[in-house]
C-alpha cells in the first residue's frame, strides 16, 4: 500500500526459455520445504502488444507498449530470476497496457532494445 492505494513494482525477469520479459510483483515470500528456505515470487507477466491504430506511432516515436496478462495467470518464479526493476507507465487510453520507460540508463536502454 502506498497513501491508501495499492502498489505494484515493475521488473524485468528471466523466463524458463532464458529470455528477458517485464512482469508485475504481486508479492515475495519464503517457502521452507524440508527445512531449506526458498525465496519466491508471485508475479503477473506482461507480454507484447500491437494496437492497429497506435501502431504507427508507437513504432515512429520507439515506444514499447505492453499488455498485463489477467490476474488469474500469476506465476511463482524464484526471486533469482528477476533481473532488476522497470519503470512503467499505464496507458489511460487502454486498461492493460503499458508503456516501457527506457530511457533511465543505458543497461535498462539496452535490455528493452534486446527484448
Amino acid at each position: 500500500m502506498f497513501n491508501k492505494h495499492p502498489r505494484y513494482d515493475f521488473v524485468i525477469i528471466t523466463t524458463r526459455l532464458q529470455r528477458l520479459a517485464f512482469a508485475r510483483l504481486v508479492f515475495i515470500f519464503v517457502c521452507q520445504v524440508n527445512g531449506h528456505n526458498h525465496q519466491l515470487a508471485l508475479i503477473q507477466p506482461l507480454e507484447k502488444k500491437s494496437r492497429p491504430n497506435a501502431n504507427s506511432v508507437d513504432r515512429s516515436l520507439s515506444i514499447y507498449r505492453w499488455h498485463l496478462r489477467d490476474r488469474s495467470r500469476c506465476e511463482v518464479i524464484e526471486v533469482g530470476c528477476i533481473v532488476r526493476g522497470a519503470v512503467l507507465v499505464e496507458d489511460t487510453k487502454y486498461s492493460g497496457d503499458y508503456f516501457v520507460i527506457d530511457t533511465l540508463d543505458e543497461d535498462m536502454f539496452l535490455r528493452v532494445r534486446g527484448m
